[in-house]
């Protein structure tokens, strides 16, 4: 068990940089009604989006390693929030539909170089708590984020003004602290690795995890909506869904150093299995409450996963590692939703909660027979 810490300032403008991640995540879906209007766009208009802020997340989440090597941690991460400024800047603009899309590219890559960046950061040098509270505050800002937009419609612009003025007052920190970050494992080193065999099964268990907790969120009103849930009751169970994942984080980082990664994994999964059990057996009844459930028992998982980077074998392969991982999550949200639609279509979406199950499955699987023996092994060496 760790019980590294970091510099007070510097977990603060990481809290702030992951509340800055959240919030145009959870505004978008709110603001696109009228954003479709200003650019007279169909709905699947939001998919095009979507994709571009993926597309840039992916991309920089696989080539941040180098930056990282050739400029350190703070220049990284100052250069990531300074393009996000200018996407949101640009975003705010409104000058024409194809700007919109080069604009949201540019916040997508900026976030994956920001997100790949703090946590390899955050794995070798803080501790579990640490972590679990970093992720935490992007849940935080994900809330957060759809409040502030209500509150601005129709003038979604403003809110994108918002969103560059906060990252600009991130960057302005980040800039002040660019000497106050230690040396990672991989600094100076030109040679860009690539994962280690448990690296590789770290990377799908990734996929899978995110994959996962995407297609929970994006599915589950609809599910509960096509059993006959009323909108009201099933908006509550999808809000106690995200808002167990959080709630989880936040206070896991007050208590994760106590636990360990590897008890804390087990635990976590076991309630992740119970919980899309639950929802899987009666979606439209009392199968509700496997949200909640399966919401607390994702809480952990991801942030811990995140800290046993450093443990796959190498770590002078942790940031390329990291980096792997992050594009294969982005990917697993985009593709086990679209897949569990896919399903849905040809099957109707009572197949989905089954969908849920299976990857909840096979995430567990891949933790208790494949990544934790070879953990295990690896920390009885060192």
């Amino acid at each position: 068990m760790r019980h590294r810490s970091i510099p007070v300032s510097l977990l603060v403008v990481g809290l702030a940089a992951f509340i800055g991640l959240g919030l145009p995540d959870g505004a978008l879906g709110t603001l696109w009604p009228s954003i479709q209007v200003s650019f007279d766009q169909p709905v699947s208009g939001l998919g095009v989006l979507a994709l571009a802020a993926t597309a840039g997340f992916v991309g920089s989440s696989l080539t941040v390693a180098w930056p990282l090597r050739r400029f350190g941690m703070g220049i990284t991460i100052a250069g990531a929030t300074a393009i996000r400024v200018i996407g949101f800047a640009f975003f705010a603009t409104g000058v024409s539909w194809a700007a919109t899309v080069v604009a949201m590219f540019l916040v997508g890559w900026g976030g994956g170089s920001t997100d790949t960046t703090f946590n390899t950061y955050f794995a070798e040098h803080a501790d579990l708590g640490s972590l679990n509270m970093l992720h935490g505050l992007y849940g935080v800002g994900a809330t957060a984020g759809p409040v502030i937009a209500v509150g601005l419609i129709p003038d979604w612009s403003l809110v994108f003004v918002l969103l560059a003025i906060f990252e600009l007052l991130v960057l302005a920190a980040l800039l002040k602290l660019t000497r106050s970050w230690e040396a990672i494992s991989t600094a100076g080193s030109t040679s860009l690795g690539w994962p280690s065999a448990t690296g590789w099964l770290a990377v799908l268990a990734f996929f899978l995890y995110a994959g996962t907790e995407g297609a929970t969120g994006a599915w589950a009103f609809t599910v509960l909506i096509d059993r006959g849930t009323s909108d009201a009751i099933g908006g509550a169970w999808v809000a106690s869904f995200w808002g167990g994942l959080t709630l989880g984080r936040l206070i896991l980082g007050l208590v994760a150093n106590r636990l360990g990664e590897r008890a804390l994994l087990d635990a976590s999964l076991l309630m992740l299995l119970a919980g899309a059990a639950i929802f899987s057996a009666d979606p439209g009844g009392w199968g509700g409450l496997g949200l909640p459930v399966a919401g607390l028992g994702m809480a952990a998982i991801f942030p811990t996963l995140v800290a046993l980077t450093p443990h796959h074998g190498s770590r002078a392969d942790t940031d390329t590692s990291m980096g792997f991982q992050f594009a294969a999550a982005a990917i697993g949200v985009g593709t086990v939703s679209y897949g569990a639609g896919l399903l849905a279509d040809r099957y109707t979406v009572s197949v989905i909660p089954t969908v849920l199950l299976a990857t909840t499955t096979l995430l567990a699987t891949m933790w208790f027979a494949g990544l934790r023996p070879r953990i295990r092994r690896a920390a009885q060496k060192a």
